[in-house]
């Protein structure tokens, strides 16, 4: 198969090196005096199931920290939507998520980092051809490839929003979204991890909204009338009430809980479209279902993000659900996703 993608993977102008995103990344090293022998350059990729991420860091492996980021690349490729009822990854999406992983190996190549480490997660966990893939892109690219489990990826995002937030509440939460998977992960009284394994999340979502609300079988539900909304967030709060347990919901009631969230659903589509009065990372319920509001009538022109305009209005509808269903009083939004989670995690990188 891999020879194929290899041949075919020029015709994948969509995915061309052009188009990929850079983001922003921190240049300034730790004040942190670390010892040689505890620093690596790690590149970490993270094969989502609507975005592939590549982040190129320095690390402390002795503390489990990023010392200094120098790449931190992002570019969509629906996995997940080009799943048929078969449940096989579309010929023409692996060929351009083999581009996607192939150009941004050459660029990482320009920082040689001294390993190279990808996890690939819900779509790949669904898809009958998924392995077949993650194995035939590894052998090609040698990136270390693995397709990780529901509780592995719900456990390095908790790793990597702890490495991010200074000064941790007792009761944290780590909530992150995907495109076919979300987790909800914390630390019972015992110090024992619990997680909630979801599978309504961003693209799933949307295509509920799509056949369940609007009736519809187009790629985008834009836009959402006032009663359509009201009614995709009824349908967030309804599966949220039911469908999270008890385990979690009781450490989310605690009076002190602090709710982190993670990923680009929580960053690019609830902070980024939202006006926290604390001007801030931190933003209400309140806030979300105002912003809900705002998004009501409103198209596809009306974003500037054009790759991810498909499932934004309906990103804020499902985590305003969330929020009410779990009672959610705020959330901390970082812009830390799994590539994060995944350059400090102890146990990927044993040898």
């Amino acid at each position: 198969m891999i020879k194929h993608l290899i041949l075919l993977s020029v015709f994948a102008t969509a995915c061309a090196s052009n188009t990929i995103t850079k983001e922003s990344a921190p240049a300034t090293e730790s004040a942190v005096i670390v010892k040689p022998e505890c620093i690596t350059k790690r590149a970490a990729f993270d094969i989502g199931s609507g975005e592939t991420r590549l982040n190129v860091s320095k690390v402390d492996t002795c503390n489990h920290k990023i010392i200094a980021t120098e790449l931190e690349l992002k570019e969509k490729v629906p996995y997940k939507e080009s799943m048929g009822r078969g449940k096989y990854l579309a010929q023409g999406t692996m060929q351009a998520g083999f581009k996607v992983l192939q150009t941004m190996k050459k660029e990482a190549q320009k920082f040689s980092p001294d390993s190279y480490l990808a996890v690939a997660t819900a779509a790949f966990r669904e898809a009958r051809n998924g392995e077949t893939f993650i194995t035939e892109v590894n052998k090609a690219l040698k990136i270390n490839a693995k397709i990780i489990s529901q509780k592995e990826e719900g456990d390095i995002g908790y790793y990597a929003a702890l490495a991010s937030v200074k000064n941790p509440k007792k009761d944290f939460v780590v909530w992150d979204i995907g495109g076919s998977s979300q987790q909800i992960v914390a630390k019972d009284s015992s110090g024992n991890m619990v997680d909630y394994e979801g599978k309504l999340a961003s693209v799933s979502f949307k295509d509920r909204v799509l056949s369940e609300i609007k009736n519809q079988k187009k790629k985008s539900p834009n836009p959402l009338t006032a009663k359509e909304m009201q009614d995709s967030i009824k349908l967030s709060q309804s599966f949220a009430s039911t469908d999270v347990p008890a385990e979690i919901k009781s450490i989310l009631s605690k009076p002190d809980v602090e709710v982190i969230g993670i990923g680009g659903v929580h960053y690019y589509s609830v902070l980024k479209q939202s006006k926290p009065a604390s001007g801030t990372n931190v933003i209400t319920r309140e806030e979300v279902g105002a912003t809900a509001i705002d998004l009501v009538d409103k198209d596809d022109s009306y974003f500037s993000d054009q790759k991810h305009v498909d499932t934004t209005i309906t990103n804020v509808a499902l985590v305003y659900g969330f929020m009410r269903g779990l009672n959610i009083q705020s959330l901390e939004i970082y812009n830390v996703n799994l590539s994060h989670g995944v350059l400090i995690h102890p146990n990927l990188w044993q040898k």
